[in-house]
């Protein structure tokens, strides 16, 4: 599962139970000749968790570590290799995907005051997800300052 720049690795369990924590492994190795700057995007039906933004030496290989919650209903991860360098400006490169089948969590005894607690959880972002505005502007900032590095090596 190669792009231009990118091989992308993902490992994750076949199955798990809806509203455990699953541990997705994303490995990114760099292709090419040449230092690249790389930031991996998993996107778990629709909730967006962004890696942090690494440099990867040629031949070399960093791996991220994502701890999504289990939804109810089948998972399809989408893994996006975002790249730049030197000879290239911040872009996709590759994605690809892997689906979790989710499997019928016990259910616990049912409490009162544990009903009203759900109800109150419900209009939270998971943890760790951000949302799309969010995400834009930590890529304009990337774009922002690749353009100040070319200027500067420019004069």
């Amino acid at each position: 599962m190669t792009g231009n720049y990118t091989e992308i690795t993902i490992t994750a369990p076949g199955s798990a139970q809806a509203g455990s924590t699953v541990d997705v492994v994303v490995a990114i190795k760099n292709i090419v000749d040449y230092t690249i700057y790389v930031t991996p995007i998993l996107d778990v039906n629709g909730t967006v968790l962004e890696g942090s933004y690494e440099t990867i030496t040629p031949g070399g290989t960093l791996s991220w570590l994502f701890s999504p919650t289990m939804p109810s209903s089948d998972a399809v991860l989408t893994v996006s290799s975002w790249c730049e360098s030197y000879y290239f400006d911040w872009h996709l490169d590759y994605s690809v995907e892997q689906t979790i089948t989710v499997t019928e969590a016990e259910e616990p005894p049912e409490d009162e005051d544990e009903d009203e607690d759900e109800d109150e959880d419900e209009d939270e972002a998971p943890s760790g997800a951000i949302d799309l505005g969010t995400m834009v502007g930590f890529m304009m900032v990337v774009m922002m300052m690749s353009m100040i590095m070319k200027t500067m090596s420019e004069t």
